[in-house]
């Protein structure tokens, strides 16, 4: 009996080791899987480079608003394109000698220099100076309370070609009045800066900024004191002479 008992248990005991064979190939199932790399492990987007190495997008390519070409021209601004640096530029060349031959050259380069301009002047417009069916008006650009020294431009006011919105903003802002200070800007179409002729400028597509009346303490026309009255024989004129009547001219407004 005893040794039935032991025969089945080795019988058993071979029987577990045989079934237990199969599973010894696991591990060379998992080397087999762990060859391959895992997704995770991919190399790096263009992205995530970036954000790893801050050098890298420093090295790359300029953005391509850096690259866009340059847009339409724009408007010359600051005190090198006020009305008084025009002034003095051309005052320069209007005091020397007429028989030097560097005053044509010059001129010719102030001319260059200022054609094409586009520019934000201000200048007083007289209603009896403007050509209404034209929209153009004849502007000074000086006050007179501010500029004392430009002599040489006497007589210099640029004529203003304005757009129809332009001109209707300018009769709109001085409506019935015969000055009118308006703030503008334009191309100079036209610079005539020649020794021997009248100085003059041509401002093309004006469109008003704003239009106002000239203000109490301004000069913008007429003579900077008051001539005096005279009597007979150019005199002055003395208590009891008759005063000349005064011939009532109705001015041109806007």
């Amino acid at each position: 009996m005893i040794r039935i008992v032991l025969m089945l248990l080795m019988i058993l005991v071979s029987t577990g080791c045989e079934s237990g064979a199969p599973p010894a190939q696991a591990p060379h199932t998992a080397d087999a899987g762990a060859s391959t790399p895992p997704q995770a492990a991919a190399p790096a987007s263009a992205e995530g480079r970036a954000q790893s190495d801050p050098s890298a997008s420093a090295k790359g390519d300029a953005p391509a608003a850096d690259k866009a070409p340059p847009g339409p021209k724009t408007l010359s601004e600051g005190p090198l394109w006020t009305p008084e640096s025009f002034a003095v530029q051309w005052s320069r060349i209007y005091v020397l000698p007429d028989e030097l031959p560097q005053k044509e050259q010059m001129a010719e380069q102030l001319q260059k220099h200022w054609l094409g301009r586009k520019v934000r002047w201000t200048g007083a417009a007289l209603a009896g100076l403007c050509l209404f069916e034209k929209r153009r008006c004849s502007v000074n650009p000086f006050e007179r309370t501010r500029t004392t020294q430009l002599e040489p431009l006497g007589g210099f006011h640029p004529l203003v070609d304005m757009t129809e919105a332009g001109w209707e903003a300018m009769r709109l802002g001085c409506a019935g009045q015969p000055q009118c200070v308006i703030t503008f800007t334009g191309e100079l179409a036209e610079v005539i800066a020649e020794p021997g002729r009248p100085l003059g400028m041509t401002f093309s597509g004006v469109e008003i900024e704003q239009a106002r009346q000239p203000l109490p303490e301004e000069r913008w026309f007429g003579r900077d004191r008051p001539k005096p009255a005279t009597g007979k024989g150019g005199g002055k004129l003395r208590t009891g002479d008759p005063v000349p009547p005064k011939v009532a001219l109705k001015p041109r407004v806007f």
